[in-house]
């Protein structure tokens, strides 16, 4: 792997082992993985790290890899660029969608609620199934995707095509303080939403989720408010946190988001510690032990 410097930006050149290299140019802040740039080069095509420094500021090395042959752009600073902070679109020719009005969403919310503390129970009496968040994400996902509300496939706008309404890394409905949209761990819309969606819409991500779900596993207080703040800032109709913590001492601060949530936030903890497991499920107004 070649380190470089291009104008004010860290560059590195990886070599692949299979097909391709990347080009991948860090963040403002030069954060190694946070890479606001990341251009993969295919064999044939090769760049050398004399062909990258032979430039002294990083748009001019952009628009030349461009240019060359089998070169894709995998990720760009237009991900990063204030117009995506725009509100998620209205659905097409519709009224705003309302989620409590409609009884396919109502009857959503009641599953998801009940699935989550499932899942809190299923964390306490098995707390080393899952190695990393991820893997309690695709937990959630089969969980709930297996239910027969959750299960059919639902038309998207008008185009004969059918898609599911739980989502994995849903867009943000809206960006924060004009930075990149990030991602839910999990979204739900309904089907009234994808009837009225065009597909453009849909594959941009930009229709607002009724129900959203932000799980953080062995992750500290400034983590459980990021994913508050995500929630509060898209104004999710329906927001939940799932906060799950092994080995790690309390924190109050961790406590305080829990019990007292911001906004219509409803929130599920487990800690175990030593032995010792305390939860919250979503009614609750204290910590539980057991």
């Amino acid at each position: 792997m070649g380190v470089l410097r291009v104008g004010e930006r860290t560059v590195f050149l990886r070599r692949g082992k299979g097909t391709s290299d990347t080009v991948n140019v860090c963040d403002a802040d030069n954060r190694v993985s946070q890479y606001e740039w990341k251009i993969r080069v295919f064999k044939p095509t090769t760049v050398t790290e004399n062909d990258l420094a032979r430039f002294t500021d990083v748009p001019s090395m952009i628009e030349w890899l461009k240019n060359q042959p089998d070169v894709v752009v995998e990720k760009s600073d237009a991900d990063l660029s204030p117009c995506v902070s725009e509100r998620a679109i209205p659905l097409s020719s519709q009224t705003a969608y309302d989620a409590t009005s409609d009884p396919w969403m109502q009857e959503a919310k009641w599953l998801v609620e009940h699935t989550l503390e499932q899942l809190a129970h299923e964390v306490m009496e098995f707390p080393y199934l899952h190695r990393r968040e991820h893997s309690l994400h695709a937990r959630l996902f089969a969980m709930l995707s297996g239910q027969p509300h959750f299960a059919r496939l639902f038309p998207l706008g008008n185009t004969g095509a059918f898609t599911q309404t739980i989502h994995k890394e849903w867009p943000e409905t809206t960006a924060e303080e004009g930075h990149r949209r990030g991602n839910f761990d999990l979204a739900i819309l309904s089907p009234v939403q994808l009837k009225a969606a065009r597909i453009e819409d849909f594959l941009a991500g930009r229709l607002p989720a009724p129900i959203v779900i932000e799980i953080g596993l062995d992750y500290g207080a400034a983590h459980l408010a990021e994913d508050e703040e995500k929630l509060l800032n898209s104004e999710v109709q329906y927001p939940y946190l799932v906060h799950i913590e092994r080995e790690r001492y309390r924190d109050p601060r961790i406590d305080r988001i829990l019990l007292k949530p911001s906004g219509r936030i409803r929130t599920i903890y487990v800690h175990l510690l030593r032995g010792e497991t305390f939860y919250k499920m979503i009614l609750d107004t204290d910590f539980r032990s057991k």
